[in-house]
């Protein structure tokens, strides 16, 4: 178990992605949550540390913001109450990715009793054209009573 900044016993940090790509001129938003020794959970992606393993493929700001900048691959090194993760990410030319270019949970895990429920969150990166197709098909699962919500953050 290692100590955070403010002093709390900290069991591990997840963060949205393990390994992922990313178009070159395109950015990614890292989340990293902090797992407590009580099993609860904070996000701390403005405080942990982050590097790059290969800036001329990939640069990460202080704030967790990764771009890629030629094509490649590359980790970035998260850092936070000195516990370290790691995150592969290989760089592509802009037309060699796929339309669904991201997606994360609000959260990596709940804890729930017997009874509760929770309506999970999904955070997907997608091109323009791709986002009316998913909408389309979120509205026909809406009508057949499956929740589903997108929406575009242009």
């Amino acid at each position: 178990m290692k100590v955070s900044p403010d002093g709390s016993d900290v069991t591990q940090h997840v963060v949205d992605s393990l390994d992922y790509k990313l178009a070159e001129n395109h950015e990614h938003q890292t989340v990293v949550r902090a797992v407590y020794a009580d099993g609860s959970q904070k996000e701390v992606t403005s405080l942990a540390k982050y590097g790059s393993s290969n800036p001329s493929v990939v640069v990460v700001s202080d704030t967790g913001l990764v771009r890629g900048l030629s094509p490649g691959n590359a980790e970035i090194v998260i850092n936070y109450a000195y516990l370290v993760k790691r995150v592969k990410i290989s760089v592509v030319q802009e037309g060699e990715t796929r339309s669904l270019t991201g997606i994360r949970l609000d959260s990596n895990a709940y804890r729930l009793k017997v009874g509760d429920s929770h309506h999970t969150v999904g955070y997907a990166s997608v091109t323009r054209a791709e986002f009316i197709v998913m909408l389309v098909r979120a509205l026909h699962l809406q009508n057949n009573k499956t929740s589903l919500a997108f929406s575009d953050s242009e």
